[in-house]
């Protein structure tokens, strides 16, 4: 089985991943390395790490679909792939195989200060929201509620499960991660 993950940066598809490995052996990757890989690969691609999921997708969604079906032929075992370029347009693709699972997660009811008190309590170091301001992250914050409000629609438009972290976020990581195994039986 292939579970792909898509959502929000910053919405716990990471975390949702390593679950899937420790609480069920699933291995995975994250989009944001297959991204480097490519933009440092393939140059003159398009493909940077400052763009946004709109712009990256479409780029990295041929390499990604290619991923998914060689997965589904070839691999004896389940893997995840997540990333916030795992749109729901790209997504519906896979929604009714018997081989992939997939769900959009985000954070569309959460407020800005809610979400900035979590970042701030769970980044470590390396974290890619060290490099912003307190002003910097709070614009990326309210702008990723209205992304995930926005693909929470197109989700129910092309009937994919989508769930919202934005209160009791460990339960829901664990919620999610027995719906896809239990889905998937």
């Amino acid at each position: 089985m292939i579970y792909l993950i898509g959502g929000e940066a910053r919405s716990g598809k990471t975390i949702l991943r390593k679950k899937l490995l420790s609480e069920y052996n699933i291995s995975g990757i994250g989009t944001d390395s297959i991204r480097y890989m490519l933009s440092h690969t393939i140059k003159n691609s398009g493909i940077d790490h400052n763009n946004s999921p709109e712009i990256n997708g479409p780029l990295m969604w041929p390499f990604i679909d290619n991923l998914i079906k060689d997965l589904s032929v070839y691999a004896a075992e389940d893997y995840v792939i997540e990333g916030d370029v795992l749109l729901p347009q790209y997504l519906k693709r896979y929604k009714d195989s018997s081989d992939v699972r997939v769900c959009y997660i985000g954070f569309p009811t959460t407020t800005v200060s809610q979400k900035m008190e979590d970042i701030l309590n769970s980044r470590k170091g390396g974290d890619w929201t060290f490099q912003y301001k307190e002003n910097e992250l709070k614009k990326f914050i309210r702008w990723s509620i209205k992304e995930s409000k926005k693909y929470g629609r197109e989700c129910r438009k092309y009937g994919i499960q989508y769930y919202d972290l934005s209160k009791n976020f460990e339960d829901t990581i664990m919620e999610i991660a027995k719906d896809l195994i239990n889905t998937s039986s």
